[in-house]
C-alpha cells in the first residue's frame, strides 16, 4: 500500500477537526485549515515525520521541535527497516499529531511562531559559536606564524570571548614594537 493511502486513513481525525486534505504525491499528505498547515512526509524510503508551518510565513517546524516544547518524551519521527513497517511508523506519528493538536487549541500561529523563535535564536547561536572558535583557530595559527596583525584582528573582533592567555597576547601585541606601535 502506498504510503499518502496509508497516511489519509491513518490522519482522517484531522478532516473531523475542519483541515481540508490535500494529497500532494505519493510522499507527502498536507493538511490545511485556515493559515496553519500539517505535513506528514515519507523520505528516504525509511522516515516517516511531521512538520507544522503557516501558509502565510516562511516558518516550518517539525514533529520533534513541538515535542520538546510541550515536553513530551517521545520521538517526533519514525525511522521503519522495511516497507511493511510502514504503516506501524504512519500511526505512531498519527497518534502523536493527535495529542499536539489537541494542545495547540486554536493557537497554532502563537505555538509555531514562537517554537520556530526560539530554535532559530539555538542555530543562532551555535553558529556564532561555530564563527567564533574558528576565528579563534585562526588566531592560534597566526600567532604561531608570527602573523601579529592578523592575531590583532581577530582578537579585537571576538574581545568578549578571549581566554586569559589570548588577552594577554592581545595586551603584549598591542604594547609591543612587533606592529610597529600601529593599532
Amino acid at each position: 500500500m502506498r504510503f499518502s493511502n496509508i497516511a489519509v486513513v491513518c490522519f482522517q481525525y484531522l478532516l473531523k477537526l475542519g483541515y481540508e486534505e490535500i494529497s500532494e504525491n505519493e510522499n507527502t499528505v498536507k493538511y490545511v485549515k485556515g493559515n496553519f498547515v500539517i505535513d506528514v512526509w515519507f523520505e528516504r524510503y525509511c522516515e516517516v515525520y511531521v512538520t507544522f508551518s503557516l501558509k502565510t510565513e516562511e516558518v516550518r517546524v517539525t514533529l520533534q521541535e513541538v515535542m520538546d516544547y510541550f515536553n513530551i518524551q517521545e520521538r517526533g519521527f519514525y525511522q521503519i527497516a522495511s516497507m511493511d513497517k510502514m504503516q506501524l511508523a504512519i500511526e505512531y506519528v498519527s497518534n502523536i499529531t493527535s495529542e499536539i493538536v489537541g494542545k495547540l487549541k486554536n493557537n497554532e500561529k502563537f505555538v509555531v511562531m514562537k517554537i520556530y523563535e526560539v530554535n532559530s535564536k539555538k542555530r543562532t547561536k551555535s553558529l556564532e559559536d561555530y564563527y567564533i572558535q574558528n576565528d579563534l583557530q585562526y588566531a592560534e595559527t597566526y600567532w604561531k606564524t608570527k602573523e601579529y596583525e592578523k592575531v590583532r584582528k581577530l582578537y579585537v573582533k571576538n574581545l568578549e570571548h578571549l581566554s586569559e592567555v589570548q588577552k594577554k597576547r592581545l595586551e603584549y601585541i598591542q604594547k609591543s614594537e612587533i606592529l610597529g606601535n600601529r593599532r
